[in-house]
């Protein structure tokens, strides 16, 4: 498990609906967002992303407003349930 207690800046955990794609794809998804920072956020989907992938993400009511993110980790969590931990690209 992920060591959270080394991260750079806390979370603020909050839960809300998102839509997101893979950056090159204008395909939507639906997901839950969990925490977030100006660095990193945490979702869950029901389906799997690989590590290493690049993600639009529009968190719609939340102060991130659209990010691109690379995932850095993803889990299931539970069957069809995953939770992934990703970092925001400051430049995309």
């Amino acid at each position: 498990m992920k060591d959270t207690n080394h991260r750079k800046e806390l979370r603020e955990q909050i839960i809300g609906d998102i839509c997101w794609s893979y950056a090159s794809d204008p395909n939507e998804n639906r997901g839950i967002l969990i925490e977030e920072s100006r660095s990193g956020m945490s979702i869950m989907t029901s389906d799997p992303i690989k590590e290493g992938s690049i993600l639009r993400i529009d968190c719609k009511g939340s102060w991130m407003g659209t990010r691109y993110v690379t995932v850095k980790w993803c889990r299931e969590i539970a069957p069809d349930h995953y939770r992934c931990g990703l970092s925001v690209i400051k430049h995309y």
